[in-house]
């Protein structure tokens, strides 16, 4: 496959250029010089044997100060051969051109007898051949510019030849570029890629020497298997399309080319396993710039450090595009830009800076810098608008001995996508410590099994990672991590984005993705924290999680969205047993110690308006292995937590803290001290259709305390059943121990205005084994419980716990709903009853209310052991009817259940022994029927007295008129019975020695009440209101006379 890739490229070479490559190789190889400089021309001696090897000998030339100048027609080398420019004393440079038409051929070897820089200038281009070499003490320019610019505006130019000013001049500062720059080509055997630290230098290259420059600049360059060294000198590869001027500037190392002056680059293409290496006892430095840059077929630009010289710098700057493709097809050899600290070098490795509009690093390609030595590793910076790292690509900075690893900085507008087995990372496997990896990018997708991760597997710290972007995907199977797999420890793992970060995983085998902080298996460092800071979250079928698998503690997990935080769904993973189903696991938030994980798990916190978490989706902290858990908190003003119809499955979701089982391990039951604290923020809760919230414990450590503060509602509603084991999920809030744990259970303490428990919603606490069961608070202004809603605490072998309920205004229970604390069943003794206490707080003196014959029971009863209190302070209590255990007897003889009976009971009592029986006090408002009630006479008028015997006073009509109670207006057949008025307020229970139930009502307050008489006639009052009167007895008041009508003769 790799074979015909090559093929098809080689293919695509456009046939102008196969044409200009045949008309070189078969270019008569020879050395003319031209006339131009008069009688300063150059002087060629041919056959001469120069370090063993026939050669043209280059004498003559015009001398000016430290600069000799040669001028020739054409300029060839042939295979085998050589050309030897002669370097008088005092000469620094020799300045060459040609000025005739053809390309030059450089088959064999070029040379200076001495140690002068030669600067070669052909613009109708330049070939190296597959067996050229350079041999020169100085630097080395090759250029197809017109010409050479000096500072006193003087050109020795190729294309408009004149002889060089008589006046001495300095090194030339420029290279003049007119419309359209030839080619230089550099053929070559693919042989130069240094596969080990011994191999600093061959003299089989185009090579300077340690503090020279190898510089080609001309249009488009061409690199076929070619090989350019120096040994910690200086390479520059520039590729000029138009009018342009390049700079010189002298450096220490000879040449730095500035390209300021330039507006248009043309293409430099490295194939076929060209090697550019600057890599020496110190790393030398490699500048490549142009407009289109590619390295393919494992071609590699390096400046690596040997020994104890610091590196220098690999700069790659493209007006367009860099790519980087492939491997060699043969050594697997990857096209790449490295910069490495070699194994016994002492000094830091070098930078690699990649500047351009388009980066792409494909099919195995890469970007590395390390260190495996003492010397820290260089940095890598990349500034581009948009990034891609593709099918098994890396961008990679590693140190595996004591120096450190270099930092990698990826700045980039656009997109950065790392699909298909891509990689970025900064690791440690050694001493040292890892570098950091900073992210800054438009957006960011991470897909495919494609990782980016800061991590140590050795004894060094991992570097922090840092991703700040517009909007983050990551998707099938990839991981964001910053992780432990060492003794070092981990470092953290921030994500800033401004819009959206999503972790998409499928419901596929080995497809789920996932942001990672963790303590990996058999680490032994700390975890780093993980922070995602952006707009929105969405996790679905994917995990987030500050973990911890190994022997050091977790970090913590921090989330804060501005908008909104969606979890939902499950991971899969393939199962190891033939024909099982996958394994499950939840999706989510998590901060855990896993299974074989020693150490204390960290905190996780959630900060966001919206929260919505479903389908099996999960925030939790847990222990799973050693250690205790960390707290959970959660701040956002809408919760709502649920399980859809045909989706739930195998887990219930929601909230979670505690210690907990791992079905797919076969190891100890977890163990700690302590399971988690969880505190939710909110100002509407909603737990629904099976979703969860809960501290548990399933181990030997103890459940921790779950504490809801929701300002506006908390609802807890609905069950759903499960597609394929058909268990039922129901919505609860809990508190729980299991049978398999040796904890305590947890407590849960609930304020809020509005509680809503309906449709088999749960809020509980509850112990399965012999320990205590937890306690269970709620405040809030109403509290309603409708169709099997339940608030209850219950232990199968310890105590049960205790249950305080505070409202301001009402409890409504409705439709078999509950409230109940219970000890013990058939099957196990259990301990006491727990208690009930209602509105113990001042301020809080609600109505109990239940609709009448629905079956509402508030109870606190035990097994065996001494039945519990209830204790019901309210304003008034409706509905509900106290029953002692003799009337349970009576009317339950077989199981004294009084959920069985349709009336709403409040019970306290020992089921199976009745002198264990518990109490219940109904503490209500007494009324002073001496202030609100008044005793009426049998009859109670005396009609003489009401009604005029004189038949014009008749005339004015009056009336009055008796009501019965409840102001209902008695019927006119119906006498006055003589009874005293009786209201029942609560059904009377006979005292018994296993019952005790107590009405505790106000002190009565004496009082005098003076006899009521009716009204007889009204006044006007000083104000002019009208105030009725009765008739004086004492003729001591004012009495107004009936007015006599003037119509009436009879008086």
């Amino acid at each position: 496959m790799k074979q015909s890739t090559r093929s098809l490229f080689l293919t695509t070479i456009p046939l102008v250029t196969l044409g200009w490559i045949a008309s070189i190789n078969t270019a008569k190889a020879q050395i003319t010089p031209d006339n131009s400089l008069g009688n300063e021309s150059s002087v060629v001696t041919p056959d001469v044997e120069i370090k063993g090897v026939p050669s043209d000998r280059i004498d003559g030339g015009a001398v000016r100060g430290t600069n000799l100048f040669h001028s020739f027609q054409q300029f060839n080398v042939g295979e085998a051969r050589g050309a030897y420019f002669r370097n008088p004393p005092g000469i620094e440079n020799i300045l060459s051109r040609v000025t005739g038409n053809n390309p030059s051929n450089i088959l064999g070897t070029l040379g200076v007898l001495g140690n002068a820089n030669l600067f070669f200038i052909n613009p109708n281009g330049i070939v190296f051949g597959p067996n050229a070499r350079l041999d020169v003490s100085g630097s080395f320019l090759a250029s197809t510019a017109n010409s050479l610019v000096f500072d006193n505006n003087f050109e020795f130019s190729a294309t408009n030849p004149q002889a060089p000013p008589l006046l001495s001049v300095n090194i030339p500062n420029g290279l003049r570029f007119r419309d359209n720059p030839e080619k230089i080509l550099v053929q070559g055997n693919g042989q130069g890629v240094r596969l080990n630290d011994d191999l600093i230098d061959t003299v089989d290259a185009l090579r300077v020497e340690s503090d020279k420059t190898l510089a080609l600049v001309g249009g488009n360059l061409s690199l076929e298997g070619a090989t350019l060294k120096t040994a910690g000198g200086r390479i520059e590869l520039g590729s000029v399309a138009g009018v342009g001027l390049v700079r010189l500037n002298p450096i220490n190392k000879g040449l730095s080319l500035d390209y300021g002056g330039v507006q248009n680059f043309g293409n430099i293409q490295l194939s076929q396993q060209t090697t550019v290496d600057a890599s020496g006892k110190g790393g030398g430095d490699v500048h490549v710039t142009g407009r289109q840059i590619t390295l393919t077929n494992g071609s590699q630009i390096e400046a690596s450090t040997l020994e104890s010289e610091p590196g220098g710098s690999l700069v790659v700057n493209a007006s367009d595009s860099v790519d980087l493709i492939g491997v060699s097809p043969f050594s697997l050899v990857p096209s790449a830009l490295v910069t490495f600290v070699y194994s016994g070098a002492t000094s830091r490795g070098g930078d690699i800076t990649l500047n351009t509009e388009r980066l792409s690093i494909r099919d195995g390609a890469g970007m590395f810098t390390g260190t495996q030595g003492e010397g820290n590793a260089g940095n890598l910076f990349i500034n581009v608008s948009s990034l891609s790292v593709t099918n098994r690509s890396l961008i990679d900075s590693s140190t595996y001995a004591k120096g450190a690893g270099g930092d990698i900085t990826i700045n980039t507008t656009g997109l950065l996508s790392i699909r298909d087995g891509a990689g970025v990372f900064t690791d440690t496997f050694g001493e040292g410590n890892a570098g950091n990896l900073f992210i800054n990018v438009g957006s960011l997708s991470v897909t495919n099994r494609s990782v980016i991760s800061a991590s140590t597997s050795g004894k060094g710290n991992a570097g922090n990672l840092f991703i700040n972007v517009g909007s983050l995907s990551v998707t099938n199977r990839s991981v964001i991590s910053a992780s432990t797999f060492g003794e070092g420890n981990a470092g953290n793992l921030s994500i800033k984005a401004s819009e959206l970060v999503e972790v998409l995983g499928t419901e596929e085998p080995n497809t789920n993705p996932s942001l990672r902080a963790n303590v990996e298996r058999e680490a032994t460092g700390s975890g780093g924290n993980l922070t995602i800071d952006t707009k929105k979250l969405v996790i679905r079928n994917a995990q987030v999680g500050a973990s911890t698998f190994g022997k050091g503690d977790a970090g913590n997990l921090t989330v804060n969205a501005s908008e909104s935080v969606e979890i939902t769904g499950k991971v899969f993973g393939i199962n190891p047993e033939p024909g099982k189903p996958p394994i499950r696991n939840p999706a989510g938030l998590f901060s855990q110690v896993n299974t074989q994980g020693e150490g204390k798990g960290g905190d996780l916190t959630v900060n966001t308006p919206r929260l919505s978490i479903g389908d099996g989706g999960k925030v939790q902290v847990a222990v799973f292995g050693k250690g205790d858990a960390g707290d959970l908190l959660i701040r956002a003003s809408d919760i709502d937590i649920y399980d859809t119809p045909g989706k739930a499955d195998f887990f219930e979701g929601g909230i979670f803290a505690g210690f907990q089982v791992d079905e797919d391990e076969t190891t100890a039951p977890p163990k700690g001290d302590f399971g988690g604290t969880v505190t939710i923020e909110t100002d509407r809760l909603r737990v629904r259709d099976g979703g969860t919230v809960t501290v548990f414990t399933e181990g030997d450590g103890n459940a921790g305390t779950l504490r809801i503060t929701a300002k506006d509602s908390i609802e807890v509603f609905g069950e759903v059943v499960g597609k394929t084991t058909n268990r039922k999920f129901t919505s609860s809030i809990s508190a729980r121990a299991t049978a398999d744990s040796t904890g305590n259970g947890g407590t849960l303490i609930l304020n809020t205005d509005k509680l809503i428990v309906r449709d088999r919603g749960q809020i509980t606490v509850s112990s399965e084994n012999n320990k205590l069961a937890g306690n269970l608070e709620i405040t809030a202004r109403t509290i309603n419980l409708n169709n099997q809603g339940v608030i209850t605490a219950t232990s199968r072998g310890g105590d049960g716990g205790n249950i305080t309920l505070n409202f301001r205004d009402y409890l409504f229970m409705r439709r078999n709903s509950e409230i109940s604390t219970s000890a013990g069943t058939r099957e196990t003794d259990g301990g006491n009853g727990g208690n009930i206490f209602i509105n113990n707080l001042p301020g809080y003196r609600g109505f109990a209310i239940a609709t009448p014959d629905e079956n509402n029971d508030i109870t606190a009863n035990a097994f065996r052991g001494q039945g519990g209190q209830v204790v019901i302070n309210s304003n008034g209590i409706f509905g509900f009817v106290p029953r002692s255990r003799q009337e349970l007897e009576k009317l339950r003889p077989d199981d004294l259940d009084p959920r069985q009976i349709l009336t709403n009971d409040i019970s306290a009592i020992s089921q199976q022994n009745p002198s264990l029986s518990g109490t219940v006090t109904l503490n209500t408002p007494e009324v002073d029927t001496n202030r609100e009630l008044v005793k009426l006479p049998e009859n109670v008028v005396d009609p003489t007295q009401l009604i005029a015997q004189n038949p014009c006073q008749q005339v004015a009509r009056s009336e009055f008129i008796v009501t019965g109670r409840g102001g209902l207006p008695l019927n006119p057949n119906q006498t006055i019975s003589s009874d005293n008025v009786r209201i029942d307020l609560v059904k009377p229970v006979a005292n018994t020695r296993s019952f005790k139930s107590t009405i505790q009502n106000q002190q009565s307050m004496s009082s005098t009440v003076k006899q009521i008489e009716p009204a007889r006639g009204w006044v006007f009052n000083e104000k002019g209101l009208v105030v009725l009167t009765a008739f004086d007895s004492s003729s001591t008041g004012f009495q107004r006379s009936w007015q006599t009508p003037t119509a009436c003769p009879a008086l």
